[in-house]
């Protein structure tokens, strides 16, 4: 039942265009959601698809900096920060997405991890929407 409830859950997300990962920032280790896949158009055996700078390599190169730059704030502000950028799916196509990035703490109030989320605002037109 619960492996039936997560694969529905899967679903509703690759249906509503959502992707996360979770960055644990002490292993540097980065988890993706198969949306998050999805997002970006991409294999989910890619070898090193889920690093930070693979992350940030399809961001669109205008939006890279202003998107990691709104990583580190989250970061150093340890609170959630979001914004809306351009990706660059596997086809070329661009793409406009939100990005949402929320830290989360440990007992001392450090960041130990970061969850970041990306909603797809591109209809089937290649229009944003939202």
């Amino acid at each position: 039942m619960v492996e039936h409830e997560e694969e529905r859950d899967a679903n509703i997300l690759r249906m509503r265009r959502i992707g996360h990962c979770d960055w644990d920032l002490v292993t540097n280790v980065m988890v993706w959601s198969p949306g998050l896949y999805s997002i970006f158009g991409r294999n989910p055996y890619d070898g090193d698809a889920n690093s930070f700078l693979r992350f940030m390599e399809w961001f669109h190169p205008d939006d890279r900096a202003p998107a990691q730059n709104l990583i580190w704030l989250a970061l150093e502000s340890r609170q959630l920060q979001e914004a809306q950028y351009r990706i660059v799916y596997v086809t070329g196509a661009i793409r406009t997405i939100y990005l949402l990035a929320e830290p989360s703490l440990d007992a001392a109030g450090q960041p130990v991890r970061m969850f970041v989320t990306l909603v797809d605002l591109t209809d089937a037109n290649g229009s944003a929407f939202g």
